[in-house]
């Protein structure tokens, strides 16, 4: 399955969903869902082109704000 046009998303959603994290479908967008129960949108049609660095920066701080409260 194809999660987004950009090949570094792709591959790091991919690795993830490996990893033991879900992916819900919304009305626009999937969605990353965490194994702490926390999301993050994937983009599925980039056009930022720090795009690839910013979805990383999500997934981080999303995984490392569950695990300090």
């Amino acid at each position: 399955m194809r999660y987004s046009k950009d090949k570094n998303l792709d591959r790091l959603v991919k690795s993830l969903v490996g990893c033991g994290a879900g992916i819900d479908r919304g009305k626009k967008h999937r969605k990353l869902r965490l194994k702490n129960g926390r999301f993050v949108v994937i983009p599925s049609t980039p056009g930022d082109r720090r795009a690839f660095q910013n979805f990383k920066h999500d997934v981080r701080r999303q995984s490392l704000t569950a695990t300090q409260v």
